[in-house]
């Protein structure tokens, strides 16, 4: 068993494993995109890293996956939509429901929105 401030919380591999079933059953994909603090644009391409997803060999999802994130970013700079938890909710779903569209599951997306 594990405690922590004296309370049983359960066993520390049960918590593992159950922490890990979807990452390794529908991989991860983090994404990190930088915008303007100022109007919201996007100042660079979006980053992914795309981990345990079944991917066309030559990059085709991936590039789909930064024309959503590119999509969504954009609309959001034109509704004027500035906070980052907020950002990071939207380009969360609209990338969330492209992958399930597209028959790739449902993998763990982990967005990061950097202002500059």
């Amino acid at each position: 068993m594990m405690f922590v401030d004296g309370l049983e919380i359960g066993d520390p591999a049960d918590a593992a494993l159950r922490d890990r079933r979807v990452p390794s059953r529908d991989g991860v994909i983090v994404l990190v995109a930088t915008i303007s603090e100022q109007d919201g644009e996007l100042l660079s391409d979006p980053e992914l890293i795309v981990r345990g997803v079944s991917t066309p060999a030559d990059g085709q999802l991936v590039g789909a996956m930064r024309d959503v994130v590119r999509h969504s970013l954009g609309r959001a700079a034109r509704e004027q939509l500035r906070e980052p938890e907020s950002l990071q909710q939207v380009v969360h779903d609209d990338l969330a429901d492209f992958l399930h569209r597209e028959k790739y599951g449902r993998p763990m997306i982990l967005p990061v929105i950097i202002e500059l």
